[in-house]
């Protein structure tokens, strides 16, 4: 019986103190102290008193038959009546498990044993009802038929005609007849099996409509892949077909697993599962997701987590074989099976994963909680504290936290303020729970107390601990947990959906009917409308049992719920849904007894005879039953056959397995009384005892037993013919003839065999053992007996192995031995000296072991035997001996001749051995008397102070004392050996002298005078001889000891005192000489304490205190400094139990490593090479590890982490240029490349790192054709990128026209840029980037035609620019046309780009001019436009240009005409100053002139004369005017001025001056026609005269014949 308990409290600050408690028999006994010094704490023992307590198992568990073991956790009652109540308070339990070796519960007896043959009614003839598949195959078959049918009667052509072609045949009808049968079946069957569908009622409306259209869409899916498969019938579409019948199956197995677990049958849902792994053609057993689920099952089932275990380890394997899936799922994997670790007791494996896991993602709350769970189960509490909490946090709280300690105090800050995250918990806690890990839920909810009181008491927590409780099996534990919440009325529906399951299990009906109800209002679950269903019927409801079982079926059809309406049904007597309900239940699950039973009551009520259904029960359950059976048969036969010639101990094994299963079959076919299967049992019997062929072959058990087989010995095969006969004796229960007797004559007949084969072999070696014999017996051999008998033992002992079983040999060589023996006793020549009676009674004892073995052989007894014969004979020989020799001795001693004596001790000791058990006394009194006379004659020497005599008396002591210690087992001499005790005097004078050696070295350290020290090593000589000579001259003397005792203290006090002050290169020769002090205090005072182990705590921490001050500096830090003292711990080598040493070590070790590994990772890492830098770091982490090592302190070693490291950096920077890549940023890159190609030649060959580095360069080779183009330009401008191509080709990925490509896409695409930018300091820096690519020593020939190509496009276009930009923008632009003639290397663009400079420089500055409101020089425009006939012709053809100079002449001869018609209105000297306008403008159309002649140039003449005469001439016209506007009064001098004024400056010659003119010369003629008219008609000579002398003037301004006109009209008149 194994019972185990373990004691828990749910009270943390309830302590049962480990080294005080111990838990027996079901108390708490209070411990003896296992330190005398150290006594338990006063209150132990009442301590122990209140903490011992009483546990009650309930054992009724162990009622069931097969029950053995049970699991409980049971509550701690006081043993005493305490009022404190310790153990009630605290809540205090205790887990106990029971296992029994045997069952409480006897067997049951045979009679109750039915064999279920005898429980089925036998009936002939009874027909077999049929299944719903039937209708579906009928229907395939009938379009297989009827495709064929048509392939055969047709060829071709219409529908019609086809149709035509079968009626004509008379093929139509049969085929439409079947078609239209199979498919009423279809309907038929569909109609029944639909819940929708009310029998005696018709479907009607859009139930009717959908169940049409559902099954029309099966009918016609179904033809067509019948048709496929008939039209094309190819391997793809058996395979479709394979495949998806295997997972119909799968589904099938997988909705019955379903099935039988909601039904607690969790035997049979494993089996289920597991069969699915089996199916052929999914590949279940590849895929990690199944083994997962199928994990989580078994965990589940309680006592199954090895099983689980192996599960997900399967899953590990497949992924960790490549096999695909998501990373949820692969997470998933790893920490279940972490969890799973750590709830079976692994802690440190679990904590290395989660430890992993919170390494890969700092800020992952989920690594942190599984983390901190396994470091509270592994008792660091402390540690497991801050990952709890923190788990407890989002991403986002742990942003800017460094490491655990930052997380540790912003936990402490904010632990006040920030509320508990009840879902973040529950989430990690419903995993655990979907993990089956209830233990788990119950370590944190219970024992962390990381949740406070309320939050425990939330229906979230709570729910969780009910859930994991009901997981357990433990529903009472779990509906404490849920009432007090669902007595509240606010519980969720989950929470009562459990509730009802647990009053379920518990058979509380009532309460389990409410609370699934409740349940049921907001939840849609199939298995809780079952649970729901059975209830329903335990209270007889069976309209709403059938209405909730169907509800369930609405969501998933089941068995469980079929067979739940069936019964419903059938006790509301509705026979015929219950019987159709049945059918379903045994459609979906055909191996449940209930439903069969079900069925068959059904059919017998609906018939009245069970006719029906009698049949299909019978043979469905017994052929279940016995088709079971015989499979099982058929593969045992399968496999015994399988094992052929297999000789190995594994097809033995099996062979023994397939023997029990024969056994079996045996029984049940006998019980079955089948004849014939209980002789193919026989068969297969007799194939494993003789083989497939009945012959000698190996396989088979007689097979195995051959003479090779039985020669080896029976030391070597009994082992293996046991189990052989082990495995024929389970064959004699199932044969006629037994196979053990077989076989036992087969191993006799083949053992006579080879004895026969021995006595043939060993017979020669009898007889030359009695020719041995015979010689020994000659004259003269006794000096050769002893090696004579030895030849004869080992010539029988050859004989003897060669036949070891042969009775024949036994006895000749037996007689051979007896009569040797007896001839070897009375022979008396071996028995004269004491080595020759030793030899004797060893061959003695040789010969009565071999003795023994031969009569073994014969079943005899070898008696007497010849030791004890020997021994009694040297036992004589000796005493004889011994009587004599003592005599003598005894003579030579009176006679005062010791030497004499000596030598008679010296005779005897070969005799001791058998002498020392008698004449012990006698041998003792004589040592004693010549030890007394060797000591005084060496005093009455030492005293006469003859020397030589004492030499020579020590000597002999020596000898003495050597030879008394041979005598081995004699008593011990009453005081010293002869020689220490000559030598006790000598030692005292030596300890004497060495001690004033000491006292003196001690006093120099205390005395003033500096120039004197204490030396060590004539401290430590001084030492050395006085442990040697201590012993002897000082152990016993008080005084002697006294000033030993001074002595010492004065050293140790002077080695403290030099330890607190010496530097740290001097403790080392400190802790040597304390070594070395120690090594002899030691032996001169065992009790007293070493001085090393004393010193060490502070020489290493002074050591240390060196070692962090330089890891304290930021810089400047020496590393051979820091190496020293670290190697003076080693040299110190303080107790690796003292805490305060170990905690500072490990301290400056982590740091050290810290340290180390980030210089490291810098070194690496860095933009140049610094081989010289990592090979220092190598070696000084190679001295690291020789510390850390000779230290024994915990952790990794140090060159390991920095391969680790380079490795990590190399990670690191492959992740970080990836990175970059995918942002297209690569102008950085070189330098991760570069150290990536240095980190790459120090990695292994077979590196993954390696592998990854490589195929990072090809990628970036290839990411450099799409990256940005600043990205590309800034990668030619890293200085890194020199070493580049290099790193590429040292990482495999050589590409040496790496730069010139990138520069040819960097100068085509400046190119581009600059030939469509307009801003010139934009411009201004394309070019010069153009200017310094064309430096690169990579520019191609292709590149500088390119660009000079360039060059030449861009002289329009800057010519244009400099046009556009002006004068004050213009000089840029010449500074850009010096560098375009510099990328050209021609200058020939930058003169005529000065040119155009100037023509724009004249075009402002006549613009500027032009611009004034008023101040205009119109002479500096003359200049200019005289300036700029020399020089436009350069830039003529030049689109603007000829604008702008239009423009500028247009401009010019506006301001002329403004300054004439100032002129003309200003008073005074009018054509002074129009002389002036004429001068100018004369000299601008000169200036025009010059610019017609230039036929590139865009320019239309514009006269300045003409258009100043054109304004005088209007502003006289004006004047003209407006006097012959006037009626009257108009002066006619004024007219003829102004038509003066017109005529000299050419008015009339002009456009539109001139018509104007016209005009007025028409009106004044008019006028003066008129008035002459008037002078006429009134005969006003007068005025007539007047009028002929204005016409006379007027014509001679005008030009015209005004004065004619009038003399003409005057004329006709007086005519």
């Amino acid at each position: 019986m194994l019972c185990r308990a373990e004691l828990r409290t749910a009270d943390q600050n309830c302590l049962l103190v480990p080294d005080l408690l111990s838990l027996s028999c079901g108390s708490c006994l209070e411990k003896p102290p296992v330190d005398p010094k150290k006594p338990n704490p006063p209150g132990g023992a009442e301590l122990a008193r209140q903490c011992s307590g009483t546990a009650w198992l309930d054992l009724r568990e162990l009622i069931p038959p097969s029950a053995r073991r049970v699991d409980a956790l049971c509550r701690l009652e006081a043993n005493a009546k305490d009022p404190e109540a310790v153990l009630e308070s605290a809540g205090c339990f205790t887990k106990l498990t029971l296992e029994l070796s045997y069952d409480v519960t006897p067997p049951e007896s045979q009679d109750m044993k039915v064999h279920p043959s005898k429980l089925l009614s036998h009936s002939m003839g009874l027909g077999q009802f049929s299944t719903s598949e039937g209708a579906a195959v009928m229907y395939q078959e009938v379009i297989q038929r009827s495709c064929e049918a048509i392939l055969q009667d047709c060829c071709g052509g219409t529908v019609e005609e086809a149709v035509k072609r079968m009626k004509e045949v008379g093929s139509y009808d049969e085929v439409k007849q079947n078609l239209r049968e199979s498919i009423i079946s279809i309907f038929r069957e569909r109609l029944r099996k639909d819940t929708a569908a009310v029998p005696g009622k018709p479907l009607k409306g859009q139930a009717r409509d959908d169940f049409v259209s559902s099954t029309y869409s099966y009918l016609q899916l179904t033809a067509a892949k019948v048709l496929d498969k008939q039209m094309r019938p190819d391997a793809t579409g058996e395979l479709a077909e394979a495949v998806a019948a295997a997972r119909k199956e799968a589904s099938r197995f997988a909705r019955l697993a379903y099935e039988a677990e909601l039904l607690g049958n969790w035997t049979r849902a494993a089996h289920l599962l597991q069969n699915r792994f089996l199916i052929q053609g999914l590949s279940l057993r590849e895929d990690p997701v199944e083994w997962l689920s199928f994990a989580k099952f078994l965990a589940r089932c309680r006592d199954r987590q090895q099983a689980a275990e192996e599960a997900l380890c399967q899953a590990a394997r497949l992924m960790g074989a490549g096999k695909e899936t998501s990373k949820e799922t692969a997470l998933e994997v790893e920490l279940f099976l972490a969890c799973l670790v750590l709830d079976r007791g692994r802690y440190e494996e679990a904590i290395a994963v989660f430890e992993a896991k919170h390494k890969e993602d700092f800020s992952s709350p989920t690594a942190r909680f599984y983390l901190g769970l396994a470091l509270f189960l592994r008792c660091r509490w402390e540690e497991s504290r801050s990952y709890l909490e923190s788990a407890g946090k989002p991403r986002e709280w742990f942003q800017g936290l460094p490491d655990e300690r930052a997380v540790v105090d912003k936990l402490k800050a904010f632990r006040r303020m920030d509320a508990v995250n009840l879902h973040i918990y529950a989430e990690y806690l419903e995993q655990l729970l979907s993990f089956g890990l209830s233990s788990l839920v119950f370590t944190f909810l219970d024992q962390t107390e990381i949740l406070p009181e309320e939050a425990v008491n939330s229906e979230v927590v709570v729910l969780v601990d009910a859930k994991a409780s009901a997981l357990d099996r433990n529903y009472r534990a779990a509906l404490s947990r849920l009432e007090p919440f669902l007595a509240t009325g606010a519980a969720s529906h989950e929470a009562w959906m459990l509730a009802g399951e647990c009053y379920l299990q518990l058979q509380d009906f009532d309460q389990a009917l409410q609370a699934l109800q409740m349940a049921v209002s907001g939840l849609e679950d199939p298995a809780l409308y079952i649970r729901l269903g059975s209830v329903l019927l335990v209270k007889k409801r069976w309209k709403q049992a059938r209405d909730t079982f169907l509800r369930s079926i609405q969501f998933k059809p089941t068995a469980e719920a079929w067979s739940g309406v069936a019964y419903a049904e059938l006790r509301s007597d509705a026979l015929g849904p219950s019987y159709e309900a049945l059918c379903e239940a045994n459609l979906l699950d055909n191996e449940r007894c209930d439903v069969w039973a079900l069925l068959r009551h059904a059919d017998v009520e609906l018939d009245g005879t069970g006719m029906r259904l009698s049949d299909a029960f019978i043979g469905s359950v017994v052929k279940l039953w016995m088709s079971k059976r015989s499979i099982w048969l058929e593969t045992v036969e399968k496999q015994i056959k399988a094992l052929g010639l297999k000789t190995d101990d594994d097809s033995l094994q099996e062979a023994a397995g397939h023997a029990k299963e024969l056994q079996s079959l045996f029984e049940i076919f006998a019980s079955a009384s089948d004849m014939r299967m209980l002789e193919q049992v026989q068969e297969l019997s007799d194939v494993i005892l003789r083989g497939l062929d009945r012959g000698p072959g190996k396989g088979n058990l007689l097979g195995r037993i051959d003479l090779p087989f039985l020669q080896k010995g029976p030391g070597q095969y009994k082992a293996a013919l046991d189990s052989i006969m082990a495995v024929a004796t389970d064959l004699d229960a199932v044969r006629a003839t037994k196979a053990s007797k077989m076989l036992q004559s087969h191993v006799d007949r083949l053992n006579e065999q080879i004895q026969s084969q021995q006595e043939k072999a060993v017979d020669p070696i009898i007889k030359k053992i009695q020719v041995m014999r015979d010689k020994l017996k000659q004259p003269g051999q006794g000096k050769n007996l002893v090696a004579g008998t030895k030849d004869i033992l080992d010539s029988a002992e050859q004989a003897f192995k060669a036949a070891p079983e042969a009775k024949q040999v036994a006895t000749g060589l037996l007689e051979q031995l007896v009569a040797h023996s007896i001839w070897v006793l009375e022979s008396e020549a071996l028995w004269s000296e004491a080595e020759a009676c030793d030899q004797v009674v060893d061959l003695s004892k040789g010969l009565d072991d071999l003795a023994e073995r031969l009569v073994k052989v014969l079943q005899a007894t070898w008696d007497p035997p010849i030791t004890p014969q020997a021994e009694r004979l040297r036992q004589r020989k000796a005493s004889e001996a011994c009587e004599r020799l003592v005599a003598q001795a005894q003579r030579h001693l009176d006679a005062d001749e010791g030497g004499e004596a000596y030598h008679c001790l010296v005779q005897l000791l070969p005799w001791w051995p058998s002498l020392k058990a008698s004449r012990s006394l006698e041998i003792v009194g004589l040592f004693s008397k010549m030890q007394s006379f060797a000591h005084e004659a060496f005093l009455t020497a030492a005293k006469a102070g003859d020397s030589a005599a004492a030499e020579e008396i020590r000597g002999f002591a020596t000898q003495f004392d050597e030879l008394r210690g041979k005598f081995a087992g004699l008593p011990a001499a009453s005081g010293r050996p002869l020689g220490e005790a000559l030598e006790a005097g000598e030692a005292k004078i030596q300890v004497a002298k060495s001690l004033d050696i000491v006292d003196a070295e001690v006093a120099k350290t205390t005395d003033d005078d500096e120039s004197s020290n204490l030396s060590l090593g004539t401290t430590i000589e001084a030492l050395e001889a006085l442990k040697v000579a201590w012993p002897l001259g000082g152990a016993e003397d008080a005084a002697l000891q006294q000033r030993l005792e001074r002595s010492c203290r004065g050293l140790e006090m002077f080695t403290f005192e030099a330890v607190n002050t010496a530097p740290v290169e001097q403790l080392t020769s400190f802790m040597q000489f304390a070594q070395e002090y120690d090594l002899r205090h030691i032996a001169l005072e065992p009790a007293s304490s070493a001085l090393r182990p004393r010193l060490a705590t502070k020489a290493a921490l002074k050591c240390l205190q060196r070692a962090e001050g330089e890891l304290l500096k930021t810089e400047g830090m020496k590393p051979h400094v820091l190496l020293d003292s670290l190697k003076a711990v080693v040299a110190i080598n303080p107790d690796s139990e003292d805490t305060e040493v170990r905690t500072v070590l490990l301290r400056v070790m982590t740091s050290t490593n810290e340290r180390l590994l980030k210089s490291f990772s810098e070194a690496i890492s860095a933009e140049a090479e610094n081989e010289k830098k990592e090979l220092l770091l190598q070696k000084f982490a190679e001295a690291a590890d020789e510390v850390r090592s000779a230290l024994k302190v915990p952790g990794e070693s140090l060159v390991a982490e920095m391969d680790m490291k380079r490795s990590d950096v190399a990670e690191e920077l492959i992740d970080s240029v990836r990175d970059q890549l995918s942002m297209g940023q690569v102008a950085s890159l070189p330098r991760e490349i570069n150290a990536l190609a240095r980190i790459a030649k120090k990695l292994p060959a077979d590196s993954a790192v390696l592998q990854r580095t490589q195929t990072l360069a090809t990628e970036f080779v290839q990411a450099l054709n799409t990256a940005p183009l600043e990205e590309v330009e800034g990668l030619l401008e890293n200085s890194q990128h020199r070493h580049l191509l290099q790193s590429l080709k040292d990482l495999n990925c050589d590409a040496p026209e790496l730069r010139s490509k990138l520069l040819s896409r960097v100068i085509y695409s400046h190119l581009e840029t600059a030939r469509v930018l307009k801003d010139l300091e934009e411009l201004e820096k394309e070019l010069e980037l153009l200017e310094k690519r064309r430096k690169d020593e990579a520019m191609s020939a292709d590149l500088y035609v390119e660009m000079s190509k360039f060059v030449d496009s861009m002289e329009e276009v800057f010519l244009a620019k400099i046009l556009e930009e002006g004068r004050s923008r213009g000089a840029k632009v010449l500074e850009l046309t010096s560098i375009l003639d510099r990328l050209k290397d021609d200058g020939k663009m930058l003169p005529r780009l000065s040119q155009a400079y100037k023509v724009v420089s004249l075009f402002e500055e006549a613009q500027g001019e032009l611009q004034k409101p008023s101040g205009m020089n119109p002479k500096v425009v003359v200049r200019v436009l005289g300036d700029l006939g020399p020089v436009l012709e350069s830039v003529a053809e030049i689109r603007g240009y000829g604008e702008t100079l239009q423009d500028i002449v247009e401009k010019f001869k506006e301001k002329l005409e403004d300054a004439c018609r100032k002129a003309c209105s200003a008073e005074g000297d009018v054509d002074a100053r129009l002389g002036g306008l004429t001068k100018l403008a004369e000299s601008g159309d000169v200036a025009q002139d010059t610019f017609s002649k230039i036929t590139a140039l865009s320019f239309r003449k514009t006269g300045f004369v003409a258009a100043i005469s054109r304004v005088a001439a209007e502003k006289s016209l004006d004047a003209i005017e407006e006097e012959l506007s006037k009626e009257s009064g108009m002066n006619p001098k004024v007219l003829l001025q102004h038509f003066q004024d017109v005529g000299r400056r050419g008015g009339p010659g002009v456009d539109l001056v001139g018509d104007r003119y016209s005009a007025c010369c028409d009106k004044v003629g008019q006028r003066m026609k008129d008035s002459m008219e008037e002078a006429k008609t009134s005969s006003n000579s007068a005025k007539q005269k007047a009028l002929l002398h204005f016409a006379k003037e007027f014509d001679a301004v005008s030009g015209s014949s005004l004065e004619a006109e009038l003399h003409a009209q005057l004329g006709e008149d007086a005519a």
